[in-house]
């Protein structure tokens, strides 16, 4: 009898296991947003969930039925004051659950499950198969980006080159979503702010106008304005906006302004 009661629990917990495998499986190939991953995380688990960075500034959260307020309320100092000593682990001084995120070596944030008490097994492997699911949809998001900015790059360096165009690049821009034809094009620098003194390392640098390029990217999707955008030299973002029909200064004003407060 003994035997068998102990043959039921590992096969039960097993069955859950799978099940969690299954589900955050379907989430990763689906492409799912970290909103969705936590809201999964929070209906099995039954309990508040923070996706945060590793400086501690909240990322997403799902609250589980709970007041957001009182998750939420002092986060930064709270967060700072739990480590855990491997990738996964259980504070029971704060009742946190802890998990890091990251993948390829490159760990960017960490995920809490508010646990009052140790937690079970099975939540230990749901907070790890969520912040997988999450490592791999910000892996694939960037792949995306660094496409998209690769291929803006190659239009960006036709344009600025001497001589003729290629005869098929307005065709490219406009398949890209960025049509020149009939357009008020301005063309933009935009160049990173640093308090670092004296030059920062390449790596550094490119890393650095990689992010500049994306964050402009965003910046014009945000504003509805169609524009190219790419890292076409070592010191800044190149960007060229194409507006609809004619444009003078005046109406060329508050788009820049548009585009530089979201960057």
């Amino acid at each position: 009898a003994v035997i068998a009661l102990i043959r039921d629990a590992q096969l039960a917990e097993l069955r859950a296991a799978e099940q969690v495998h299954e589900i955050f499986t379907a989430l990763t190939v689906s492409g799912a947003e970290p909103a969705e991953v936590l809201r999964e995380v929070a209906r099995i688990a039954r309990l508040p969930v923070v996706l945060e960075t590793l400086s501690h500034d909240v990322l997403a959260y799902d609250s589980a039925g709970s007041d957001p307020t009182a998750l939420l309320a002092g986060w930064r100092d709270r967060s700072r004051a739990v480590t855990v000593p491997k990738r996964t682990g259980y504070d029971e001084r704060s009742g946190w659950l802890v998990t890091v995120v990251g993948a390829r070596g490159d760990d960017w944030g960490r995920l809490v499950l508010l646990c009052p008490e140790s937690p079970p097994h099975p939540n230990v492997v749901v907070v790890e198969r969520a912040a997988s699911a999450l490592a791999v949809h910000r892996l694939l998001a960037r792949d995306r980006e660094t496409l998209e900015r690769q291929t803006h790059m190659t239009l960006l360096t036709e344009l600025l080159a001497p001589g003729a165009l290629p005869a098929d690049l307005t065709t490219r821009a406009a398949a890209l979503g960025v049509p020149l034809e009939s357009r008020t094009l301005v063309g933009l620098a935009v160049r990173p702010r640093t308090t670092q003194a004296g030059p920062a390392p390449a790596l550094a640098a490119q890393e650095l106008l990689r992010d500049l390029a994306d964050a402009t990217a965003l910046a014009a999707r945000r504003a509805a304005v169609p524009a190219l955008v790419g890292v076409v030299d070592d010191t800044s973002v190149r960007a060229l906006i194409a507006l609809d029909g004619p444009a003078d200064e005046a109406s060329v004003a508050p788009v820049l302004k548009r585009l530089a407060s979201g960057i």
